[in-house]
């Protein structure tokens, strides 16, 4: 995008295609092309539906039904003419309000930088390995699309493996045992699913020694939670036989194996055939290079924002959400980051911002922070799947809720929560698909 490029609107300029950003885009009202030039840059195509991920990663659930093309959430807005820049912002200039695509990127904009009047960072974290050796060579991310396709791969070449005649005994049980580090949603939900397909499409094909270990440094999974619910999964998850590590850390990955020590400084190796680091986020880099330009940013992960999600420091330029920002609220969340970009495109929308502390920038801070005094975020509650047909809600004032119910209204909420009535229909008939047929085993 040619950044003398003139117009008589106010740019906003959106990094990121996730919860937040998607988000803010579908709110926007269709008549925004009068107020703003919307330009989304993001290094990828597609919004991503994270809580299904792990289904992806098992079977239960194809990789095309859980994306939307970021173009379908354009569409509408500036008339079918808003702009999506399909690489990667390496850095950002507040003072000079640019942002600078990658290197490689750079001949498709066929331009240096994009001018922004606003900005809606919304970049989320990267993983966090906390300097533990061996994390980025043996260990499976879970944060994108990929990530779930090469574990998928991976599972499928451990049981292919593992049934081969000449395979030794030991080498078997080493292949078939899966290691997840993280007793958050994440960790559990990837336990559950992995449970799900070996115990319902592989078992009766495979060696059926399989050995699923969550690794999580509390004394319970699930640890955000009430309680009750921590227990319930616990009890669960001792039924389906997956071993829960608890009040352990690792201290470092090797090949095949990871080095667990408890409380008492005990060190136990556990061989696996594959381990998956679902624990811990670090700042994006484009966050950390945002952050060292603007006065009074100082938080370890990401930036700095009043109630209202503007910057500190930025003058009301930028305004940052999800996992890019942090304010005195709950830990973000998909969900917390979706209602952070309702209310944002509610701002937007209802005042035209112009980025000058003397002007729209300012005046749209009453506004705001009426708004924001009302409450942006309403904590909906939370939940987990954990096997079997099962689920856990940790609901406000309604408390625990949990059982082959809970896994009815889990499945259901999460069909219809896609931002899309096409994701609707793919996610419910892959639950029926599953339920019917089974998921699919093959590797391709």
């Amino acid at each position: 995008m040619d950044s003398s490029t003139k117009t008589s609107r106010p740019r906003l300029v959106v990094l990121g295609s996730g919860w937040g950003a998607m988000s803010f885009i579908k709110s926007l009202p269709a008549n925004i092309s009068e107020m703003y030039e919307v330009v989304v840059v993001s290094p990828r195509n597609y919004f991503l539906y994270t809580p299904l991920l792990p289904a992806v990663a098992t079977g239960t659930m194809e990789e095309r039904s859980i994306v939307e093309p970021v173009r379908n959430f354009i569409i509408g807005k500036e008339g079918g003419r808003g702009r999506r820049l399909l690489c990667s912002c390496s850095r950002a200039c507040p003072l000079r309000r640019c942002c600078f695509p990658a290197a490689a990127a750079a001949a498709t904009a066929a331009a240096a930088a994009a001018v922004a009047t606003a900005a809606a960072a919304a970049v989320g974290s990267v993983n966090n390995t906390f300097g533990i050796r061996g994390v980025d060579q043996y260990c499976f991310y879970f944060k994108s699309i990929e990530d779930a396709g090469r574990l998928r791969a991976r599972v499928s070449e451990c049981f292919e493996r593992a049934a081969l005649p000449a395979t030794p005994e030991e080498e078997r049980k080493k292949l078939l045992t899966f290691v997840v580090v993280g007793g958050g949603p994440t960790g559990v939900e990837v336990a559950a699913e992995l449970y799900d397909m070996i115990e319902c499409d592989l078992s009766k094909l495979y060696p059926n020694i399989v050995s699923i270990q969550i690794v999580e440094l509390m004394d319970h999974v699930l640890s955000t939670y009430d309680r009750a619910i921590s227990i319930y999964t616990a009890e669960q998850f001792k039924r389906a036989g997956i071993k829960l590590v608890l009040n352990s850390r690792v201290a470092a990955v090797e090949d095949g194996c990871v080095r667990v020590v408890n409380k008492a400084n005990e060190v136990t190796e556990i061989k696996f055939g594959a381990c998956v680091w679902a624990t811990g986020i670090a700042m994006n880099p484009l966050i950390r290079q945002l952050q060292e330009k603007l006065p009074g940013q100082s938080h370890f992960r990401s930036v700095l924002t009043d109630e209202c999600l503007r910057v500190k420091g930025s003058d009301g330029s930028i305004w940052a959400l999800g996992d890019a920002a942090t304010i005195d609220q709950p830990k973000v969340s998909g969900w917390v980051a979706n209602q952070q970009g309702k209310y944002l495109a509610k701002v937007f929308s209802s005042t035209k911002i112009t980025g000058n502390p003397e002007g729209g920038g300012l005046r749209v801070r009453v506004r705001a922070r009426a708004r924001a005094r009302g409450g942006w975020y309403f904590h909906k509650g939370s939940a987990a799947y954990v096997g079997s047909d099962k689920a856990v809600f940790d609901l406000p004032r309604l408390g625990p809720l949990t059982g082959t119910g809970a896994g009815f209204v889990w499945k259901s909420y999460e069909t219809m929560s896609q931002f899309s009535f096409r994701n609707q229909c793919l996610v419910a008939a892959d639950w029926l698909r599953t339920k019917i047929f089974g998921r699919d085993i093959s590797r391709v």
